[in-house]
């Protein structure tokens, strides 16, 4: 009976075949998107981290272990004490990753991710609060904007230069939330309040000022209108006081002015001489009445427009005297009201006289 010959090719076939057939899915390695993947022989962590993607071949003998290195975020609460001895609730929220290539170490030196949370993030975040909660003199400035900032910035410069070394990247440091304790909490409410009511006060004092000055200004201004007002009317009566007196001088001047004569029949002579001859009737007026103190004032006119006097006048042969009284119209003076002024009183000399 004849042997079968296999060729060498396909024994090689099937020993491959067997091998995969009995490792299976141990000769690749597949790591999800975001994540990074580090394998142990017997134990011994592998230096070399696996990115994400397919991996083939690769020791079946490894041991893997997968690292969400996408950005993640913590949200712890602590009771921070201040200066005053008073225990303030505050949130705060922590923005970190993990480094890829240092996947291995945090395996080596932390464990699984979860436990970098648990042994590096939190007791490090707790202890910076409390440190930072001792710079603050009281509880109520923890909700003051330029504590808050200072806080925030410690904080993350803190955790940066702790957790830098153990593989952890912290992007941000946020405070969430500040809770007071209850009592400090209504007092604040009380300050505000109080603080409130003052504002108000001192609105409503500005505007009380205000409308004052208003007033103050509105009197100032009426004040001097009346003033102003007095003063032109003291002027105005001023000025009429001075034109009466002026004209009571006036009038004073030119009835100082009238030169008493003996009689009036006297003048009536002058009237009447023609040529050395009197006629002994009476003098009248060109409406035919009596007037003494016209024909006085006229006395008067003539003589100022005869220097020389009358006297050459009459010894002129044909000469009538009463021709330049009645020639010279007395325009009598009127007061401010534009009446004529009353005729003077006859005097105790003319009282006597005979005017017709």
């Amino acid at each position: 009976m004849e042997k079968i010959k296999i060729p060498k090719s396909l024994v090689v076939i099937i020993v491959v075949v067997g091998i995969f057939l009995w490792f299976g899915s141990s000769l690749y390695q597949q790591v999800p998107a975001g994540y990074v993947g580090v394998a142990t022989l017997f134990g011994e962590v592998q230096s070399d981290p696996y990115e994400e993607g397919l991996h083939i071949p690769v020791n079946p003998f490894y041991e893997w272990f997968l690292y969400d290195v996408r950005q993640k975020s913590h949200l712890e609460e602590a009771n921070v004490p201040s200066q005053d001895q008073l225990q303030t609730k505050i949130q705060v929220s922590v923005q970190f990753r993990l480094m890829n290539d240092m996947a291995p170490k945090i395996l080596q030196e932390t464990g699984a991710a979860q436990d970098v949370l648990r042994v590096h993030i939190v007791p490090k975040l707790r202890s910076l609060l409390r440190e930072q909660g001792k710079a603050i003199k009281r509880a109520e400035d923890f909700f003051l904007e330029e504590t808050q900032q200072n806080m925030q910035t410690s904080l993350v410069g803190g955790l940066r230069d702790y957790l830098g070394t153990k593989g952890v990247n912290v992007g941000a440091v946020l405070i969430r939330d500040i809770s007071l304790p209850p009592f400090i909490i209504k007092a604040i409410e009380s300050k505000k309040e109080r603080e409130q009511e003052v504002e108000k006060q001192k609105a409503e004092l500005l505007r009380f000022e205000t409308e004052q000055q208003q007033k103050v200004a509105l009197a100032k201004a009426e004040s001097e209108a009346l003033a102003k007002a007095k003063r032109e009317t003291e002027a105005a009566e001023a000025e009429a006081a001075r034109v009466a007196a002026e004209e009571a001088e006036a009038a004073r001047v030119a009835a100082a002015e009238v030169v008493p004569v003996p009689s009036l029949n006297r003048w009536s002579t002058a009237e009447r001489w023609r040529g050395g001859v009197a006629e002994e009737n009476s003098p009248t007026t060109p409406s035919g009445t009596s007037s003494c103190s016209s024909r006085a004032r006229r006395w008067v006119l003539w003589r100022r427009r005869c220097s020389a006097g009358p006297a050459p006048l009459l010894r002129q042969r044909g000469y009538s005297i009463m021709n330049d009284f009645d020639a010279i119209q007395v325009i009598p003076r009127r007061d401010h009201n534009g009446s004529p002024p009353p005729s003077p009183a006859p005097s105790a000399a003319s009282s006597s006289l005979s005017c017709t």
